[in-house]
């Protein structure tokens, strides 16, 4: 099954950043860095995202947190 597309309207880019609308209603405002926008983004442009799970970085995470508690011991 194919996955909807996020769409992002670029609102406006100034000073290296990008403010983006959210949704085809542009009910929310999101600004980033123009560095993790594809290249050549410009004001007018429609953007879509894929999300995809990091399951390394979550499993890194969940070892570090078990890796401070065991630090932690029997002091809460």
């Amino acid at each position: 099954m194919e996955r909807e597309k996020l769409y992002f309207f670029v609102d406006s880019v100034n000073e290296g950043r990008a403010a983006l609308l959210v949704g085809d209603e542009g009910e929310q405002q999101l600004v980033l860095s123009l560095g993790v926008l594809p290249e050549g983004t410009l004001e007018g442009d429609w953007l879509f995202v894929s999300f995809e799970r990091d399951d390394e970085r979550r499993d890194h995470a969940r070892e570090e947190i078990e890796r401070l508690m065991d630090d932690l011991g029997d002091n809460p």
